[in-house]
């Protein structure tokens, strides 16, 4: 709603702008040459078409705006369903399970053994993503699923080369991942409670 005001104040101020401009034209116009009635016909036309124009280019938008809202209101309630009950708990689980071999937690285990169990998370969480993608495609955003796709390809290579990286560092990536799953649900949330506001 904040952008439809500041959109429609922008087209009046444009509005305004033209019109003065014409103005100026139309009294220097009048100081130089004999005005007559082919010339006030000409530029009442000029001036009635650049309304109009404007006016039909923001009722379009409007009208795409709308539909476009109307659309995601909805599919917003089982996407949301679907992403914080069946997806994003699978992820949380293997995210909160990577930060248990931090250097904080689990000081019995050693390096290799900590290793060794991140990069089987690492496994599962791309295996799961796997299983995911369709859905993911579906809720997802394209600069997210962008992200998401980086951070899996980091993990594949990782998994393959099991370098020797800090624990903290294999964390780090699987939390990444994680958090991109987590922003979408949290942006679809934020998203239907504004468009639920401006509805009502």
């Amino acid at each position: 709603m904040i952008h439809q005001k500041e959109n429609s104040f922008l087209i009046i101020i444009i509005t305004l702008l033209l019109l003065c401009i014409t103005l100026i034209l139309g009294a220097c116009l009048h100081i130089m040459f004999e005005w007559d009635l082919t010339i006030i016909a000409g530029l009442i036309g000029f001036i009635g078409a650049i309304i109009g124009g404007m006016i039909t280019f923001y009722g379009v938008r409007v009208t795409i705006w709308h539909r476009d809202k109307e659309i995601f209101l909805s599919t917003a309630t089982s996407k949301l369903l679907l992403i914080t009950t069946k997806i994003e708990p699978k992820y949380k689980e293997i995210a909160n399970e990577a930060l248990l071999y931090s250097n904080v937690f689990n000081l019995d285990i050693d390096y290799h053994l900590k290793a060794k169990r991140l990069h089987e998370l690492m496994k599962r969480f791309i295996y799961t993503s796997y299983e995911d993608m369709e859905t993911l495609y579906d809720i997802m955003e394209y600069e997210d699923i962008k992200g998401f796709h980086q951070s899996l390809k980091e993990m594949r290579e990782e998994v393959v080369n099991e370098s020797n990286v800090q624990l903290n560092d294999l964390i780090q990536l699987i939390q990444q991942s994680y958090q991109y799953i987590f922003a979408t649900s949290a942006k679809l949330e934020k998203k239907y409670f504004q468009y639920k506001k401006q509805v009502l």
